[in-house]
């Protein structure tokens, strides 16, 4: 497939300015495609087997390593091939400032109806969990803090002491300003902490009738 894609790269002009990258990006969707549709012929366990199906007149492609780049404050996203895209100004749903520029492998960018779209592939950790709950992260320092379900009260060492549902929805709410693109909070939320060895104004409510480290076990 390979071979082919360096002998139809010479048939089609336009194929010269785009980043060589992308079009083994190309081929790599195409070969899944293909080993895909062999594989269902010899698993008979597969109803429906069809043939690779492929656009006539794609919307989209698809860089690697090469050909497109990042700048530092991540707010523009450039195409450096010999196609003349040129660059863009981002207004993403997602923080990219969560992550590290060598963590992001492949941009692929997508023209739709309504304009056009960049998707960004990450690498992570596979080991690396997050608490979706938002409960055992302290949503002062962002340490994560080991609860059992019958503990009602986050105490962290950092000092940051509040019940525990209000702790979980102070990171989901900061969580959700940044899937908006607000890198961080213009305003912090005043919350019902307490630290150690000071006292905090409450900013709403009665302080928790709990002692720290409190349980609803027996």
């Amino acid at each position: 497939m390979f071979r082919h894609n360096t002998k139809l790269r010479a048939t089609y002009p336009w194929c010269h300015n785009l980043n060589s990258h992308a079009c083994q990006a190309s081929v790599e969707r195409a070969t899944r495609s293909i080993d895909k549709f062999y594989a269902d012929l010899k698993n008979p366990s597969v109803k429906k087997k069809s043939y690779p199906q492929f656009k006539k007149h794609s919307r989209s492609v698809e860089y690697k390593q090469s050909g497109w780049k990042i700048t530092q404050d991540r707010k523009r996203l450039t195409i450096t091939d010999k196609t003349g895209i040129g660059s863009f100004r981002l207004v993403g749903s997602r923080d990219l400032h969560f992550y590290q520029l060598e963590q992001i492998k492949r941009m692929r960018l997508i023209r739709r109806a309504d304009g056009y779209y960049a998707q960004f592939s990450i690498q992570v950790d596979r080991n690396e969990t997050r608490d979706k709950t938002g409960t055992a992260e302290c949503s002062d320092c962002g340490a994560r803090v080991k609860k059992s379900l019958s503990t009602r009260t986050h105490v962290c060492e950092c000092g940051c002491e509040l019940d525990r549902d209000t702790n979980a929805s102070i990171n989901i709410l900061n969580r959700g300003l940044n899937t908006l693109g607000r890198r961080e909070l213009e305003e912090r939320p005043r919350v019902a902490a307490r630290r150690k060895g000071t006292r905090s104004d409450k900013a709403y409510g009665d302080e928790t009738s709990m002692l720290s480290n409190a349980s609803l076990a027996g």
